[in-house]
C-alpha cells in the first residue's frame, strides 16, 4: 500500500474519518482496516497520512510479533502433538519474515526512521 504525502493536516475528527476511509479503501478488507486503526488510541490524533502509516506499521509489528510468540509457545509446549511441530515451525518462520519486513519498512534495521511506503 502506498501512502502519499499530503500538504494538509487533519484539523478535526471529520477529516481523520475521511482520511482513514480513503486509506482503508485501498486495503483488502475495509472493515478490518478501520477496526485496526480505531484500536490504536493515537489514531484520532493523526495529523496526516504519514501518522496513519506509522500507526499502521506499529500495529503490524505488534500483531505479527504477538502472533509469532503465540505460535512459538504452542511449538514449545510439551502437550503439542509432535506431528504438528513442522507446521508450527513453518508458521514461526513465516512470522519471522513478516516482522522483519515490517521492521525494514519502518527502518529499524538501520536504526533510523525511513518509512519506505
Amino acid at each position: 500500500m502506498a501512502i502519499k504525502s499530503t500538504p494538509f493536516s487533519f484539523h478535526n475528527n471529520n477529516q481523520y474519518i475521511r482520511a482513514s476511509g480513503r486509506v482503508c479503501h485501498e486495503s483488502q478488507n475495509y472493515a478490518f482496516c478501520i477496526q485496526a486503526l480505531e484500536s490504536d488510541p493515537k489514531t484520532p490524533a493523526a495529523k496526516d497520512y504519514m501518522d496513519l502509516a506509522v500507526i499502521s506499521l506499529n500495529l503490524g509489528i505488534s500483531n505479527a510479533t504477538d502472533t509469532r510468540s503465540y505460535i512459538n509457545d504452542m511449538y514449545e509446549s510439551p502437550g503439542t502433538d509432535p506431528s504438528k511441530k513442522p507446521a508450527l515451525k513453518g508458521c514461526i518462520s513465516g512470522y519471522d519474515g513478516a516482522v522483519g519486513s515490517f521492521k525494514v519498512l519502518w527502518g529499524t534495521e538501520a536504526g533510523s526512521f525511513d518509512c519506505k511506503l
